[in-house]
């Protein structure tokens, strides 16, 4: 069996929660829980970690955690191979391994067709190790140390030498590390005369120890264009794309949405105004004010269509972008989307959820499609426009919030039919 084992322990020192900081709309984990899926050469995907949070959302992106490493197992000092030999030790009962791959938890630009490259080349050659490994930008030879600000050569006779001249140097890259389960569990050096590098685009590597790291990955990333599927939301939005939306926004729906959000009124307490993020042509603040004249309604949203419907009807509707600072807008006792978040792209989805917790007083509604792990699928034909996860999760996590209730709505309700839509109501 060949697997993957990604580390991935707690208590990070110089930046917080390293391993699960949130990079591109998603925690860094996942970028390589994702390429180890996308390389499509592992029977199984392991994490290793003391952290039950990082379990728990390794499990939620696809990847196994038989059992939480111990915290002697996760100390500054221990190497890769103290790691995945422990590892192997746990696991190998009864499992028959042959290829590991260690994969680092915060590598998240590598590509995985170099993963398949390095098993390839381990396969070829007998060899101990293959790992990811870069070029030197600059040659090393002519580096310096800087002591009170003044320069010390590491090796003056290099000063006056031509970078031409100077062999090529180059580092490891920190991605992946293949060897056989015999080598892992005898060798103590991964760098020796017996391993072989696999060669990976610089852009690729990122080195993530302190907060500029971390935004200069991303950045590399945007380089790169690593298919983020970049795709101007707004704009499509805005235009007869979303034009098309809101006449397919049903006002005969009225009764079902009244059914909705009388459910969900159940288990609150008394609120007087409301904030939809995304409000459409304002039928969900119909249904709300039908069923209290008195709520205070307020709609943000972006298609000029559906505004001027909606102030047709008398709502106070602004256009707002709701992925934009939105900070010093008034607050509200709730706030809520009912099928918008799933159309925000991932890397967006961190300032609406900012939005929504920062305009709210009391409570948060989500009511979008529902998976337990991030998921694209295609919309009406175009691939990047809507996505579905578990944003009751994200926004738990993020902001310590409290789970009220929840619930599902079913398409094919004979009385008050909805969309398959799951509903979480949380408070602060």
């Amino acid at each position: 069996m060949r697997i993957a084992v990604i580390p991935a322990r707690k208590n990070s020192k110089r930046i917080l929660n390293k391993n699960i900081k949130i990079f591109k709309g998603f925690p860094l984990i996942y970028w390589s829980i994702k390429a180890a899926k996308d390389s499509k050469v592992f029977d199984k995907i392991f994490v290793s970690t003391n952290c039950k949070k990082i379990s728990e959302l390794s499990m939620r992106y696809g990847a196994e955690v038989p059992f939480l490493r111990s915290n002697s197992m996760a100390g500054d000092h221990l190497g890769v191979i103290e790691v995945v030999k422990d590892f192997i030790e746990k696991i190998e009962k009864g499992q028959e391994l042959s290829d590991i791959c260690m994969i680092s938890a915060v590598s998240p630009n590598m590509d995985p067709i170099f993963i398949k490259k390095a098993l390839t080349m381990m396969r070829k050659f007998d060899c101990d190790f293959v790992f990811s490994a870069c070029k030197y930008h600059s040659p090393p030879q002519r580096s310096f140390l800087i002591n009170k600000g003044f320069i010390n050569m590491i090796d003056e006779k290099k000063y006056n030498t031509r970078s031409q001249d100077l062999p090529e140097l180059y580092h490891d890259a920190g991605q992946f590390y293949w060897a056989k389960k015999e080598i892992w569990k005898k060798r103590k050096k991964i760098f020796t005369k017996n391993s072989i590098a696999q060669l990976v685009p610089s852009l690729t590597y990122s080195d993530i120890n302190n907060n500029e790291d971390f935004k200069n990955a991303s950045i590399l990333r945007e380089t790169l264009n690593i298919k983020d599927e970049k795709v101007n939301q707004t704009k499509i939005w805005e235009g007869p794309f979303g034009n098309k939306y809101t006449k397919r926004h049903n006002p005969k729906q009225i009764n079902s949405e009244i059914s909705f959000f009388k459910k969900i009124f159940k288990s609150v307490d008394r609120i007087t105004s409301i904030l939809e993020l995304g409000c459409n042509n304002g039928r969900n603040l119909e249904a709300l004010r039908k069923i209290d004249v008195k709520f205070e309604l307020k709609g943000y949203e972006i298609n000029e269509t559906a505004i001027k419907e909606a102030q047709k009807k008398k709502f106070d509707v602004s256009k707002k972008s709701i992925s934009s600072n939105l900070q010093n807008s008034k607050s509200y006792d709730l706030v809520f989307t009912k099928g918008v978040l799933i159309h925000i792209p991932p890397n967006k989805l961190d300032k609406v959820y900012s939005n929504m917790y920062n305009l709210s007083k009391k409570y948060l509604l989500v009511a979008e499609y529902f998976n337990p792990t991030p998921m694209k699928l295609i919309y009406r034909g175009n691939k990047n426009l809507m996505f579905k996860r578990d944003f009751a999760k994200d926004l738990i996590d993020k902001f310590n919030l409290n789970l009220v209730d929840y619930g599902f709505v079913y398409k094919y309700d004979p009385i008050n039919p909805q969309d398959n839509l799951n509903w979480f109501l949380l408070r602060k």
